[in-house]
């Protein structure tokens, strides 16, 4: 597309393999054009699987190393609001044991309430970023000033960080 188009045009895909086939042509494309930067730097980061309560509530969801985002109380399983990392999973208890600050806990997702709100579930997964990528930031940041769905430009790739900034400012984050 011509450059005065790119900013208001969006590509819109309907799963997850077919958005990373075409983000990584996009990409290509950018690079072949001098429009990233030549090094990049891998970050870790977690997709949302954006599952229903109902799958939620289903064992077979769980894998260890997911990340178990809870974003208030849930009294049916006793999980104050935090991240755990999923540890395991108890076939014959059917019950998944997370873990947060060191604290293992077990639940049953069976016992989560049918309007279980406020979770999500999160698979591992990198990206490689350069300098001149535009990022959507996924969580609210109270410190930083940057709540989620915000548009956040790579303005500087070093070796162990990155400086990512908008109209807000600039933030430099370790990888």
């Amino acid at each position: 597309l011509p450059e005065k188009e790119r900013d208001s045009t969006a590509l819109l895909t309907s799963g997850h393999n077919l958005r990373q086939q075409l983000l990584d042509h996009v990409r290509g494309g950018l690079i072949a054009e001098g429009k990233l930067g030549d090094s990049s730097l891998t970050l870790q980061t977690f997709d949302n699987l954006n599952l229903t309560t109902q799958q939620l509530k289903q064992l077979s969801s769980y894998a260890p190393g997911q990340l178990l985002e809870v974003f208030r109380y849930q009294p049916s399983i006793n999980l104050p609001a935090g991240r755990y990392e999923v540890r395991g999973i108890d076939p014959n208890s059917k019950e998944v044991e997370v873990a947060r600050d060191g604290i293992r806990q077990r639940f049953d997702p069976l016992h989560l309430s049918s309007n279980a709100k406020g979770l999500a579930l999160k698979v591992p997964n990198e990206i490689d970023v350069r300098e001149g990528d535009k990022l959507i930031w996924t969580t609210n940041d109270k410190a930083k000033d940057i709540s989620n769905g915000s548009k956040i430009d790579v303005l500087k790739i070093e070796p162990d960080s990155l400086t990512v900034g908008n109209a807000k400012g600039e933030w430099k984050l370790e990888a």
